[in-house]
């Protein structure tokens, strides 16, 4: 798919790889699909789905018997393993961690993955892990080959198709997406440390946002960006910048963003307009109205602002018909 400007079509779509059964494809061990509605019909106009499944990757067959984590030694020393139920000596371990190592070279133009829950092969939160007994030990794994490709690609927004159904996850998924595609935009370009302060630039405030620590962290990486070599500031910088997205932005961290912003209104806007902009923020902050209130109030007077402020993902961080600033 050639590169676009605004992932809106059908023909511009984000790359971003996915579960094969969250597409409805029966591949799971039963023979059945686990198709997501939601990843099909709302993210799919603007997802261009590169679909894995890491289980038939390796050469099980469909059906096939189930698999699952199991968990041996001591809680200091352990290791976890993906067994077959019915014979535990079936062990998947190293063919999905190096199915995950051989398809990286393939994956890293992804902007992010979207997994299966639960599974011992895909799931990225509380995959149970058993003893070897039978018993659940707890529901702290992962899967084996979500763990290594995160491992291999810690920048990679990743979310499991499940916690989709949460307002703000979503939301923070699709944030981190549509900025991550963004930069590797901007890495196909001629990358300069210019080009990575202007990115930052113009993702400020969003960053603000998420995480107050990963701002000022990236305000000091860039203040000695002279000191670096463009490739190894670009690379602490999308480490920094992708780890700070990656923590929710509440409605505290919004409403600081959404007060910094005000700020470049402040000499261009007569009193009653000011005080309705700190009303309507301040409804935000206290749970009264979604976000999208602000946010439209504030770009209902961006041209009087300049380019940089209209210029902020934090404004526009996804496309308005997605809806996700409806609902936190």
């Amino acid at each position: 798919m050639t590169p676009c400007t605004e992932p809106d079509s059908e023909n511009c779509r984000i790359p971003v790889g996915i579960s094969r059964c969250l597409l409805g494809e029966e591949v799971r061990y039963n023979g059945s699909h686990k198709l997501s509605k939601y990843c099909r019909d709302h993210l799919g106009p603007y997802f261009d789905y590169q679909d894995v499944c890491p289980e038939v990757e390796i050469g099980m067959g469909i059906p096939r018997e189930p698999i699952r984590l199991v968990e041996f030694g001591s809680e200091e020393n352990s290791k976890i393993r993906v067994l077959e139920i019915k014979d535990a000596s079936k062990d998947y371990t190293g063919a999905l961690t190096s199915l995950a190592d051989a398809k990286q070279s393939q994956l890293e133009h992804l902007c992010g993955f979207i997994f299966m829950q639960n599974s011992p092969s895909c799931g990225v939160y509380r995959v149970k892990a058993y003893h070897p007994n039978g018993n659940v030990l707890h529901t702290q794994g992962q899967g084996a080959f979500a763990g290594r490709l995160m491992k291999l690609m810690p920048w990679l927004p990743v979310e499991e198709a499940g916690r989709l159904l949460d307002a703000q996850l979503r939301e923070n998924f699709v944030t981190r997406v549509f900025v991550f595609y963004q930069w590797q935009k901007l890495v196909k370009q001629e990358l300069t440390r210019k080009a990575i302060i202007d990115f930052h630039s113009g993702h400020k405030y969003l960053v603000m946002a998420h995480c107050q620590r990963h701002y000022k962290l990236i305000g000091k990486l860039l203040a000695r960006a002279g000191f670096y070599s463009v490739n190894v500031l670009a690379s602490r910088y999308r480490s920094l910048l992708m780890h700070g997205l990656r923590q929710r932005a509440g409605r505290k961290g919004n409403a600081n963003a959404l007060q910094h912003m005000q700020g470049y209104l402040k000499n261009k806007l007569d009193k009653d307009a000011k005080e309705d902009i700190t009303r309507i923020v301040e409804s935000y902050r206290l749970g009264q109205v979604p976000l999208i209130v602000p946010l439209t109030l504030l770009r209902h007077y961006s041209d009087l602002a300049g380019d940089y402020f209209a210029g902020q993902s934090f404004l526009a961080a996804h496309p308005k018909r997605l809806g996700l600033n409806n609902q936190i």
